[in-house]
C-alpha cells in the first residue's frame, strides 16, 4: 500500500481546496432527486393514515416513510407509481412501552398498506396482510402479490399467495392459491 507523507498530502490538497473554493463562488447546481423516490404527498397521505389508525399515537416522519422498504408498481395504470409499504421495518415514534410495529403486525403477519395515486391526491388502502409483498405483472396486469405462511393443525405449513389488482376503481383480491414450501414439496 502506498503511503503519502503529510507534506505531499498537503501539496496535493491545495489545488483541490482552491478549486472547491472557486466553485463555491458561483451558483451551485441542484442535485436531482432519484427517480424512484416516494413522492412527498404519498408519504404525507400515509402519515395521515397512521395517525387515524393509532388515534394520533404514532408519529411518522416523511423521511421514515420514504425510507421504509416497499413494493412499487403502477397498479391503477394512471402513469404514476403506486407503493405498498413494508410496515415491519417502518420506523415511527410510538408511546413509551409500545412498538410502532405493533400497530401493523400481529403474531404471524403484518399489513402492507398500499398508497395509490388518484390524480393529484393519494389514498391509502389497508387491504393486504402477510409475511412478504412483491410487485408483479401477471401477463399485462400489474399486481401486488402477498405471501403468508399458514400453519396447519397437523403441524405442516403452507404458503397462502394472494394477488391484488386494480379493478373497477378499487384494489381487489383477484387470485388466491396455496403453495407448499419447497422443503415440504421435496418430501412427496
Amino acid at each position: 500500500m502506498l503511503k503519502i507523507r503529510p507534506f505531499v498530502r498537503a501539496w496535493i490538497s491545495l489545488p483541490v481546496m482552491a478549486a472547491a473554493m472557486l466553485a463555491g463562488c458561483g451558483p451551485s447546481p441542484v442535485a436531482n432527486l432519484p427517480e424512484d423516490r416516494l413522492p412527498r404527498e404519498a408519504a404525507q397521505a400515509f402519515i395521515r393514515y397512521t395517525q387515524e389508525l393509532s388515534d394520533d399515537e404514532l408519529s411518522c416522519s416523511v423521511m421514515a416513510v420514504a425510507h421504509a422498504p416497499r413494493a412499487e408498481i403502477d397498479i391503477n395504470e394512471d402513469g404514476q407509481m403506486d407503493f405498498a409499504i413494508d410496515t415491519r421495518q417502518l420506523s415511527c415514534g410510538a408511546p413509551a412501552g409500545r412498538s410502532s410495529v405493533a400497530y401493523f403486525c400481529g403474531l404471524s403477519a403484518c399489513s402492507y398498506p398500499a398508497i395509490i395515486s388518484q390524480g393529484e391526491d393519494w389514498v391509502v388502502v389497508p387491504l393486504m396482510s402477510g409475511n412478504s409483498i412483491d410487485a408483479i405483472a401477471h401477463y399485462t396486469e400489474p399486481r401486488f402479490q402477498v405471501r403468508s405462511m399458514e400453519r396447519l393443525l397437523t403441524g405442516a405449513s403452507s404458503v397462502l399467495v394472494r394477488d391484488y389488482a386494480w379493478r373497477q376503481g378499487a384494489l381487489r383480491r383477484v387470485n388466491e392459491e396455496v403453495e407448499v414450501p419447497r422443503r415440504m414439496a421435496d418430501r412427496r
